[in-house]
């Protein structure tokens, strides 16, 4: 599985028997890692400090479980982009997480202006505040393959990629794999096992 954005250096040639054993390995790791993930989210949110952990985690695992349809050509190495709108607990908690790996490239999770253009981030999340004007940055990213992550009610289901919501005091995800793929994103099985999957309203 491809990472959401990847870098184009080449990479180093493996013998068949050497990728046809990484495959396997790699895919069990990932299953494990989302299957751990859910297992997390389930736990009670109504800790917000572990609410945010919640989907600081989730945010993270995103990044492997999604990816471009076509990857677009970016230099080796490049840092992966996670940009957060208006929501300072969940860009603490990510901000912990800056210089992690993400499949051998190092994230880097940037604040709503030093963001810059929303279009080069690789995963935006926009947060509860940003209600009012969520549609016009949607429009703004449109046309990109930047994937869209929120906690506004029925985000997924009114345009947006990725929605979070608590039931129950529990932190669940629902996804629009429609708008992903009109993004040319697209999110893996593992993801959608986990995950409500729904369609965006019709207006």
């Amino acid at each position: 599985m491809d990472l959401l954005m990847r870098g184009t250096g080449p990479a180093p040639e493996r013998s068949p028997e050497r990728r046809s054993a990484h495959r396997p390995a790699r895919a069990r790791w990932a299953a494990l890692a989302l299957a751990l993930l859910a297992a997390t989210a389930s736990a009670t949110a109504e800790d917000p400090g572990l609410e945010t952990r919640v989907k600081a985690a989730y945010v993270y695992n995103f990044l492997t479980f999604v990816e471009r349809e076509k990857p677009e050509p970016e230099p080796e190495g490049a840092p992966v982009r996670v940009c957060v709108l208006g929501d300072e607990a969940l860009l603490a908690q990510l901000k912990g997480l800056s210089g992690r790996p993400v499949r051998g490239r190092p994230l880097v999770v940037l604040a709503g202006p030093e963001a810059g253009p929303l279009p080069s981030c690789h995963l935006l999340v926009i947060g509860r505040s940003e209600a009012a004007r969520f549609p016009e940055i949607l429009r703004t990213v449109s046309g990109t393959s930047v994937l869209t992550v929120s906690d506004i009610p029925r985000f997924s289901r009114r345009g947006g990629m990725i929605g979070f919501l608590t039931e129950g005091g529990r932190v669940r995800i629902e996804v629009n794999p429609d708008a992903a793929a009109a993004a040319g994103l697209r999110m893996s099985a593992k993801l959608l096992e986990v995950a409500r999957v729904v369609a965006e309203e019709v207006r």
